[in-house]
């Protein structure tokens, strides 16, 4: 892990954190008192999987991205994390290994806090040890659910998973949805667990069936999901 500068963080600081959200502004400057935080560049590295550290983080601002690393190398992409969510829990619970490698997508300030403080926060606030609860039980289920399409899926059902997804997180209005700053077809590939060439195949295939059209505008590149229902109908069959 890389070494931490400190950085000034208050209560204010946190309050869009998911897990201190809830709290009053005196209870969150008590949690901002055991904190401390970084500015990370985009493309540092902020952990490493089968790092021994337990801190847990927080992000303020940016974005970072989780990815499992195997033997040879090759990367999974598992999910990408945005303000407000929490990162290193699992470690600081249990006391193992990292399990993940975390790297700042984006310009990014994290906050952080050692095991045992995060501990008793957890024994101090219920209503932290709720949302944390509730924070691993998704990831549980996300675990579940991509062990599922990894396992029964093919990887172009994969793909149109994953658009999906996406299409459903940024938001369907009119059975349409549109995908600001969509990703890289290698994160893509990344993600789903194959390679870059078959995530481009499948979406020049939807797009040629007219489910997905890229636009590019002054607010930036788009890609559009044209008819979410269609797309569901496909995975449905």
């Amino acid at each position: 892990m890389a070494t931490p500068t400190p950085t000034s963080i208050n209560g204010a600081s946190l309050g869009g954190v998911n897990v201190f959200c809830e709290l009053d502004i005196a209870d969150r400057e008590s949690i901002a008192a055991r904190c401390r935080s970084r500015r990370y560049k985009a493309g540092e590295l902020v952990l490493t999987q089968d790092d021994p550290s337990q801190d847990v983080f927080f992000i303020i601002s940016g974005k970072v991205r989780v990815q499992f690393i195997d033997r040879s190398g090759k990367d999974t992409l598992f999910r990408e994390l945005y303000a407000g969510a929490m990162l290193g829990e699992l470690s600081a619970i249990d006391g193992s290994p990292r399990s993940a490698t975390i790297r700042a997508e984006e310009d990014s300030w994290l906050a952080f806090m050692n095991p045992k403080d995060f501990c008793d926060a957890l024994a101090t606030y219920p209503r932290i040890a709720f949302t944390t609860l509730r924070w691993v039980t998704e990831l549980v289920r996300e675990l579940s659910s991509r062990l599922h399409s990894f396992n029964a899926l093919s990887v172009k059902q994969r793909v149109r998973v994953d658009i999906l997804r996406m299409a459903n997180e940024t938001g369907v209005k009119d059975n349409q949805a549109a995908i600001s700053s969509p990703p890289r077809h290698a994160d893509i590939a990344a993600r789903v667990g194959t390679h870059r060439e078959g995530v481009t195949r499948e979406l020049n295939e939807l797009q040629r069936r007219g489910l997905l059209e890229r636009r590019s505008g002054s607010d930036g590149r788009a890609l559009i999901v044209t008819d979410v229902g269609k797309l569901q109908q496909m995975l449905e069959q």
